[in-house]
């Protein structure tokens, strides 16, 4: 019976101290004040030879204590500016799929063309500010090999992340 009573003790003060089971905090008065394991029956007095273990429940006036636990930040969201994809390969589509393939994960695709010259692997550019999202959108396609600056292909067309896919993209 003491077992019994020590283990709804400590159920009781880690829903207290720890919030919500579901992972949300304790809001309404009712639940605050009392733990949803122990009922009025599991709190039965304890016999004459035994010592008094301490009550489960707390007395009305008692408030829970803040939780200890560390506040976790998520990273803020990174914008998903407009892409231009440009098709370097011979294989025709290869614009078109990878372009489908950004949509499908939430990137807008302003614009899908090709582009002359020999670009050796997929590469995103980015403009003034645009470091993060071009950042994101490899974590999100690691078959876009090569991150690099707008800066040192200024004939580039486009105004988001300009994303040239060759033959390598995956």
């Amino acid at each position: 019976m003491i077992s019994v009573l020590l283990v709804s003790a400590a159920v009781g003060t880690l829903l207290t101290i720890g919030g919500h089971p579901a992972g949300g905090d304790v809001t309404s008065d009712k639940a605050a004040h009392k733990s949803p394991l122990l009922s009025p029956s599991a709190s039965a007095s304890p016999s004459a030879g035994s010592s008094a273990a301490p009550s489960a429940e707390p007395t009305p006036s008692a408030r829970p204590r803040p939780s200890t636990r560390p506040v976790v930040q998520s990273p803020a969201p990174v914008a998903h500016p407009p892409l231009t994809v440009l098709n370097n390969s011979i294989i025709k589509s290869l614009g078109a799929d990878a372009a489908a393939r950004f949509r499908a994960a939430g990137w807008p695709v302003a614009n899908v063309d090709g582009i002359p010259g020999r670009y050796r692997f997929t590469t995103v550019y980015y403009g003034p500010g645009q470091i993060e999202a071009a950042r994101a959108l490899v974590r999100q396609f690691p078959g876009i090999r090569v991150i690099d600056s707008r800066a040192n292909v200024p004939e580039l067309p486009g105004t988001g992340l300009t994303v040239v896919v060759t033959k390598d993209f995956r």
